[in-house]
């Protein structure tokens, strides 16, 4: 049985991540470009697979504290991004990950975009997103969007052989 997407945009379904995703999941975040920026080296196939279902196992779980959720356009059901937020304490952390190929369309503006008008109609945290200081494309995406940079945050993290910063941005 199909379940509802989250959200709908201008061009954009939010919907829950389903299996026939693994093949388009293990695209994102199989890509080194993807993982370039993160403290996780590339994926497998396999584990696209498991990570794929896992997702959905906790999607049950009512004691879950991370959302995952597939962005797919509304002419193709196909992945081409996810959507990520963490509820904590004072606040909301979101991430986002897209597919090479659906770079510069404004996808991920779009779905982050409707990301943050779902999660304020939900709850009442700031809203913040943790970004590799050198990740040009998604700190611009997250000034375009209103977020500043929260100058009193700067983490330096060792992974995959160098040194790197990261800043927290606030809506």
């Amino acid at each position: 049985m199909k379940k509802p997407p989250l959200f709908v945009t201008e061009r954009l379904i939010i919907r829950p991540i389903q299996l026939s995703d693994s093949q388009a999941y293990f695209e994102i975040f199989g890509a080194e470009d993807v993982a370039e920026f993160d403290d996780f080296e590339p994926i497998s196939k396999e584990e696209a697979i498991e990570d794929v279902k896992l997702i959905i196992e906790k999607e049950t779980d009512s004691a879950r504290d991370e959302f995952e959720f597939a962005v797919t356009t509304k002419e193709s059901d196909d992945l081409i991004g996810v959507l990520y937020f963490k509820p904590e304490d004072e606040c909301l952390f979101i991430g986002y990950h897209f597919h090479g190929n659906s770079r510069g369309k404004g996808f991920a503006r779009e779905a982050v975009a409707g990301l943050i008008f779902f999660l304020k109609s939900k709850y009442a945290q700031q809203i913040r997103a943790k970004v590799d200081a050198e990740n040009i494309r998604s700190i611009h995406l997250l000034e375009q969007l209103g977020f500043q940079r929260m100058e009193d945050y700067a983490i330096a993290q060792f992974f995959k052989g160098a040194d790197h910063v990261e800043w927290c941005f606030e809506l």
